[in-house]
């Protein structure tokens, strides 16, 4: 995989088509929309003009997922924090804009000798577009905290129950697919509140809690730093439904941002948004390509197969099946467009 999976691919997915350019005879050509041309008059591939004859200008939006980095700042974190925090700002500015990302840390940041195992009533960056350079600058003017624990049972309670701690990045009603990123060196040495012990273990609590997030439609994926307890971990990621089921361990910066930038690269949105089109094309007849060749369309989007079907039913958002959101993520397709107007191309 590249340093930068992301950016490889989703400047082709941002489709804002222009107006059309005229030759001197008075030819149709191709509107240059920057990173992407975007043909908006000439036939689809396979189709004769009088089939697109209704083709409009339009836009086609990938919908980023929600991503929520949670940071372990606990004493055993302290030797390691710069290290941590480099490899982190690294990922950020990498994949700056390909996520509606959330940044907290556990436990609150300052914590008083009273509240070692304690959390902040509301996350420090929740989930939205345009988040990274505050959180760039947070993590650049905080340090990790010496005699502080390390609350994650508390820190996944807050999500699940409390609706105003982290309020875009916990609601359904906010669109994007949510994916908790959990940064840890260690197992939780707090447990449940308010009865906090370092003396057991948690990781049932843990695992319980994954599980219970995941019902609610929020995924975990964990990256383990320097030290991190195996078993933990690993029971963490089993439980988190996200593409990596074991924690990926990071050693230090350069691991850390690659396994961040992994993650990455494998949450590119499959969803996209679709601008209603003026009133003389037709938003049932859509075909969609990659580099120009027909992404078939199949109802259901049957596990196994290639092709999109509509999300809602207002036809207002598409979805890639897994298979060709797989060609996506491969980094193999370089131009994704759409048309209205054209007759949708059935799965033989």
């Amino acid at each position: 995989m590249s340093a930068n999976p992301l950016l490889l691919i989703v400047p082709a997915l941002a489709l804002a088509c222009g107006p059309s350019t005229s030759g001197a005879d008075g030819s149709v050509g191709q509107q240059d929309d920057g990173d992407v041309v975007v043909d908006t008059d000439a036939a689809a591939p396979g189709l004769d003009a009088q089939a697109v004859c209704d083709e409009q200008d339009f836009s086609i939006t990938r919908q980023p997922p929600k991503l929520m980095l949670a940071l372990d700042m606990s004493g055993s974190m302290v030797t390691k924090y710069n290290s941590a925090r480099n490899g982190i700002t690294n990922a950020i500015t990498n994949l700056s804009g390909q996520f509606h990302l959330g940044f907290n840390t556990y436990p609150k940041y300052p914590y008083v000798s009273s509240g070692i195992c304690s959390i902040a009533p509301n996350v420090l960056f929740d989930s939205a577009p345009g988040n990274e350079a505050g959180i760039l600058d947070w993590l650049s003017t905080h340090q990790a905290q010496t005699g502080a624990g390390d609350p994650l049972v508390v820190q996944l309670d807050a999500l699940l129950n409390d609706p105003n701690h982290a309020a875009n990045f916990t609601s359904a009603a906010v669109p994007g697919e949510a994916y908790l990123v959990i940064v840890s060196d260690g197992d939780d040495c707090c447990g449940p509140a308010p009865a906090y012990s370092c003396q057991n273990s948690w990781t049932a609590e843990l695992v319980d809690r994954t599980e219970r997030l995941l019902l609610a439609g929020i995924k975990t994926i964990v990256v383990g730093y320097t030290g991190a307890d195996d078993a933990t971990m690993t029971a963490i990621a089993v439980a988190g439904g996200s593409p990596f089921t074991t924690y990926l361990p990071a050693n230090d910066e350069t691991a850390l941002q690659a396994a961040l930038e992994t993650i990455g690269g494998a949450l590119i949105s499959c969803t996209f948004a679709v601008d209603v089109p003026s009133s003389s094309a037709d938003p049932d007849a859509v075909n969609l390509y990659f580099d120009d060749e027909v992404v078939p369309y199949e109802p259901g989007c049957a596990a196994t197969r290639e092709g999109w079907d509509w999300t809602d039913a207002a036809h207002t958002t598409v979805t890639l099946c897994t298979g060709s959101c797989d060609d996506l993520r491969s980094e193999t397709i370089e131009n994704v467009t759409a048309k209205f107007g054209c007759p949708s191309v059935l799965i033989d």
